[in-house]
């Protein structure tokens, strides 16, 4: 019988170097995954509190309307509506 012996040490070496680096970018992946996050739901907030501010000014517009008044020169109840 005729046996072959490797020194593998060198590789289990580097098999463990690589599982360190793939851990590290896992983590980093998951890191940015959650600020992503973070960032996507304070979007989605400001959208629906900038929505809640569009109708608040619509209603306040119709509120002058029907007062009989008129906005004074750079009353934001002037600025045209562009998204809705």
């Amino acid at each position: 019988m005729i046996g072959i012996v490797r020194d593998i040490t060198e590789r289990r070496r580097q098999e463990k170097e690589l599982a360190r680096h793939r851990d590290h970018l896992e983590e980093l992946v998951e890191e940015r995954t959650r600020e992503l996050r973070i960032m996507v739901n304070s979007m989605a907030g400001r959208e629906v509190r900038m929505a809640g501010l569009k109708k608040a000014i619509k209603a306040l517009r119709a509120q002058v309307e029907e007062a009989g008044m008129e906005p004074v020169a750079g009353d934001p109840l002037l600025e045209g509506d562009e998204n809705g």
